[in-house]
């Protein structure tokens, strides 16, 4: 694949992402009832939209050609964005791990719902941080590609024990390390769940 044909490629991705991301958004927001978590999930909302106008204007540098204006876009406005929206998430999921805990009968449904969209929420903004510093300092592809299979095998299969590789510690490599502990922190709170529900259709047999 030629570098041009690679570049087109992966300015699509970021608007495929950043209408999957958009989506799990507008899912959570649906189902989010209690205020703690909807007050968490205000400050995500917060960052995607500040962020958004960014990362037009990265992507029309890109378009352009322009890579040393990318660069600096990347590095003071996109990067410290996303350590915030990262951020944001960490909280919003440590909180959803806590009330998944203490599911029970009533709320296994909407735990299992926000879990999946939380999931997709999470693989969109590591994408984005990806695909960006890729585009904007043209690092090798091998680590991005392993990075967006494992993404899409996550997604598939609901399978999450799956980590990746961490080879490299610049801006991609410390990518890979939150995607990593995201994906720990949703197997943690699916095997939490799945043991609760369990329970519960224990408890219910004796009912």
């Amino acid at each position: 694949m030629g570098d041009e044909t690679q570049i087109k490629a992966e300015l699509e991705k970021i608007e495929q992402v950043a209408t999957a991301n958009d989506a799990a958004i507008a899912n959570l927001d649906k189902i989010l009832t209690d205020p703690k978590g909807r007050e968490l999930f205000t400050d995500i909302a917060k960052y995607r939209d500040k962020f958004r106008p960014f990362r037009e204007s990265f992507v029309a540098l890109i378009n352009e050609n322009n890579k040393e204006e990318a660069q600096v876009k990347y590095l003071f406005f996109i990067r410290p964005l996303l350590k915030k929206y990262f951020a944001a998430l960490d909280t919003f999921v440590n909180y959803q791990d806590s009330q998944m805990k203490a599911a029970g009968e009533n709320s296994a449904e909407v735990a299992v719902s926000s879990k999946r969209w939380i999931l997709l929420l999470s693989l969109a903004a590591v994408a984005l941080g990806i695909v960006s510093a890729w585009l904007s300092t043209r690092s090798v592809t091998r680590p991005i590609n392993a990075m967006q299979s494992t993404m899409t095998d996550i997604a598939t299969s609901q399978d999450f024990s799956r980590r990746v590789p961490v080879e490299r510690m610049d801006e991609i490599g410390m990518s890979i390390v939150a995607f990593n502990a995201m994906i720990e922190k949703i197997q943690e709170s699916s095997t939490q769940l799945k043991q609760k529900t369990a329970d519960i259709q224990a408890m219910m047999q004796y009912i």
